[in-house]
Order: structure tokens, then C-alpha cells, then sequence
């Protein structure tokens, strides 16, 4: 017979003069108030083309879109994008379509000139490989004009913020993923309890992008954020059950935060942040969803539901070190089961996970006692043996040898507690069992 267990592992003055004063403010107000809006008006991003970047030292590909605002009535030939302190333009070169188009990379200036001016809604793109030095600015400047050759003046375009964004993101960071647990940091959540995960930007040059993901109101203080988004993902290099389980797939912003609540207990879960227009992301920590965690000078018993599986185990004897535990009855994880030619001991899975432990770890040992009126747990305690999966149940492996193998995992003892079969586990902390025992 089988029985899992698993691991994830924010006076008066004349009247000629007031009058005068009088008049000449009205003079303001119907000026302005009469004034034409423009007619010239385009777009500018600035992303970064490959999805990892050195930050703040090492180079990169940029793409600068130029693009005619579609509310723009005249058409627009030429247009300078200014790199910031410490990004070098190197190389550039146009994509297709439209043509009539060169990018040329001047000092800190990348030059857009054309032959065949910009309609109404066309845009113009370059990659720009740029070298980046320490503390440089990630922010680019711009200025257009309608003349094909950068040349005259009052014909200038007119910026449109909403529909722009000239400081590139560089990286995201995930902060860890875990629990404060009698003062100490674990990489264990519980389950069906929320838990908020922390997403920070930083620009091409490594400093804080506080602005990532809002809308800007222009200028040099509060530049267009248009285009920034990301999105929240389980990474499914292991098998995963995050997605399923209330993970949101949007971050909001500016806090960076997204609340996810897993149903189900698993071990080695990770989440990924990714920008919808760069590609770039970041992925967090390994942690595991349990229901009990036990840390040093803590009790460390679990059950399940309906009271008849228990987990006993002496706590971790190391600061900073914790043994997660819980159950998970999804028939669908048996599927396939096989070990040793064994059938499974019901359907309940249960996940013992070490995290923390230090190498000079020695085992931990861990009690499972399954209660005498499961059905299948009769009989010779020799018949029982312990199967592993490393995989959330998806494959298995075992059965477990006994300790006097030597080996780890391994089986110190198997016996009976008032008609009760209890076997004796011990786990190495570095290693097992990564995914389940049954």
C-alpha cells in the first residue's frame, strides 16, 4: 500500500489706472482664450528591444517610435530624440515600412530626417543600440518639426503625453514571498489566505520608475506613461496550480501590488511579472503553499480534515529554518500512480516541506500516523511502503528504502499506536521530498 506525504520542497489708486490694469488683463484672457489649438502634434516611445538589459553599465537596443498624431492636420518631416546623461547612441537602424526615412545617431542626438513627410497617423520606428554609464538618465527628450530637414523656425509639433512614453523600463523586482512567522522570514504562505505580492520598476538606468504604469501629466516631472502594463503569471517550469487558484493576471499601480489566494497546498511555486511591450520580466522567489509552519521552539502537529491523517515532527532546530506542512485531496494527482507495483493509500496527499535548513543539517524526522479505520490500513506494518513525488504528484519514485540503507529519504520505522499505523520518515532538509510522500 502507498501513502503520500509531499514537500514544497503621494489710499486709493486713480481710476485712469485701475482701468487701465483692468484693461489690459482682459486683453489676456480674450488672447488666450481665442488662441488656435494646434495643428501639429505627434507621439514619441522609447522601449527597450531585448528583454534583459545591464542596467546603468553595458549597452542595449533601444526602439524610438515616432509617430503623426492622428489629430494632427499637417505632416511631419523630421524630428531629434535626445538621450540622456551617460546614454550613447552607437547605431541605428530604420524599420520598414514607411520609406524615405534615415536615423542617424549624432553626439547624444538621434537624428529622424525624411524625403516622404509623415501623414496622419504614420509612424516611423528605429532600433538604436546605446551604451550605458553608471548613474546615467533613462529619460529621453524630444523635438519635431514639420520640415523635412530639421530646419526653420514655428513649425514645431506639439507633443501628445497621453499617447507617450520616453523613459524605457529596464527591470522589474518581485519582493520575497513568504511569511513572518515568530519573528522570523520563511519562504511558506498558507493557503486560502491572501497574500500580496510587491512588484517594483526600475528605468534603463537602474533608478526607481515610481511613474511605471501611470498616467502622466508631462513635462520633465511627471512624463507620459503611455504603454506601460504588466501582467502577473504562475511560471509553469513545474507543475502549477496558482493560476486556477485566484492569481490575478494585472498589477495595480503605482503601489505595484496584486493579491493572490491559493486553494490548493503545493510545494516550489513562483510567480513571474512581465511588461506587455518590452517583454521584460522578473520572476520571485521559490516558496511553497502549506498549512502549517513550524519554526524553531514552535509545536509542529498537523491534521487533516476529518482528523484521521496527523503529522508530528520536532521543530526545526535552526533560526531562520521552517517545515511546512498540509494535505491536498486531488484525486487527479493520483493519476498514473505507480510504485513498487503498490496501489495508493486513499487519496490524500500529504506535503511535508523543509526550507531554510543549513547545510550542516542533519535529518529531519518526521511521524505520520494514518488511523486505524482508513480502510486499507490493516494488516502486516512490513506491507506499507513510502512513495515520493518531486513534482506536485505528477511522477514517483520509491519506494523509500529503510535508514539502514543509508540513504535519505529513508523509512526509520514502521509499528502500530493503539491499532494505528504510524510510520517514521527522515527527510534530508536539502532535498526532500520536493513535491510529496505518499
Amino acid at each position: 500500500m502507498k501513502f503520500r506525504g509531499t514537500r514544497s520542497t503621494i489710499a486709493v489708486v486713480t481710476t485712469l489706472v485701475t482701468a487701465a490694469l483692468i484693461l489690459t488683463a482682459l486683453v489676456a484672457v480674450i488672447g488666450s482664450a481665442q488662441a488656435a489649438p494646434s495643428t501639429k502634434i505627434y507621439d514619441a516611445t522609447v522601449n527597450v528591444v531585448n528583454a534583459q538589459v545591464n542596467l546603468g553599465a553595458g549597452t542595449a537596443t533601444l526602439r524610438l517610435k515616432l509617430t503623426n498624431d492622428t489629430k494632427s492636420k499637417q505632416t511631419l518631416g523630421s524630428a531629434n530624440f535626445n538621450a540622456g546623461t551617460g546614454v550613447v547612441p552607437l547605431t541605428a537602424a530604420v524599420n520598414s515600412p514607411p520609406t524615405g526615412w534615415t536615423v542617424t545617431p549624432v553626439g547624444s542626438v538621434v537624428q529622424f530626417r525624411s524625403t516622404v513627410a509623415l501623414k496622419p497617423g504614420e509612424s516611423v520606428s528605429a532600433d538604436v543600440g546605446v551604451s550605458l554609464s553608471t548613474g546615467c538618465t533613462a529619460a529621453w527628450t524630444s523635438q519635431v518639426k514639420q520640415s523635412n530637414d530639421f530646419s526653420g523656425t514655428g513649425n514645431d509639433f506639439a507633443i501628445n503625453d497621453a499617447l507617450s512614453n520616453r523613459r524605457p523600463l529596464g527591470k522589474f523586482a518581485i519582493d520575497a514571498i513568504g511569511t513572518d512567522v515568530s519573528s522570523q522570514f520563511v519562504q511558506q504562505i498558507y493557503v486560502s489566505q491572501p497574500k500580496v505580492v510587491t512588484v517594483h520598476a526600475f528605468d534603463l538606468c537602474d533608478a526607481p520608475d515610481s511613474g511605471y504604469g501611470t498616467t502622466g501629466l508631462g513635462g520633465a516631472a511627471t512624463p507620459g506613461n503611455y504603454g506601460d502594463s504588466a501582467s502577473l503569471a504562475a511560471v509553469d517550469d513545474t507543475p502549477e496550480r496558482l493560476a486556477d487558484s485566484g492569481l490575478p493576471t494585472a498589477i495595480a499601480w503605482p503601489a505595484g501590488t496584486a493579491s493572490m489566494t491559493p486553494s490548493v497546498v503545493e510545494t516550489i511555486d513562483r510567480v513571474v511579472a512581465t511588461d506587455q511591450v518590452s517583454g521584460i520580466n522578473a520572476t520571485s522567489n521559490d516558496f511553497d503553499v502549506v498549512e502549517k509552519i513550524c519554526t524553531i521552539n514552535t509545536e509542529c502537529h498537523w491534521d487533516n480534515s476529518n482528523k484521521k491523517i496527523h503529522v508530528d515532527a520536532p521543530p526545526p532546530a535552526f533560526t531562520g529554518a521552517s517545515l511546512g506542512i498540509g494535505f491536498t485531496s486531488l484525486p487527479a494527482l493520483l493519476d498514473g500512480f505507480a510504485c513498487d507495483d503498490g496501489s495508493a493509500l486513499g487519496t490524500t496527499l500529504i506535503y511535508m516541506n523543509p526550507r531554510g535548513y543549513p547545510t550542516t543539517a542533519g535529518p529531519q524526522t518526521v511521524t505520520l500516523t494514518f488511523d486505524k479505520t482508513i480502510a486499507g490500513t490493516s494488516g502486516s506494518t512490513a506491507d506499507f511502503d513510502v512513495c515520493i513525488s518531486k513534482d506536485n504528484g505528477e511522477h514517483w519514485f520509491g519506494p523509500i528504502p529503510d535508514c539502514s540503507s543509508g540513504e535519505l529519504p529513508c523509512v526509520q520505522d514502521r509499528g502500530r499506536s493503539q491499532g494505528n499505523l504510524v510510520i517514521v520518515l527522515h527527510l534530508d532538509p536539502q532535498d526532500d521530498p520536493l513535491g510529496g510522500a505518499r
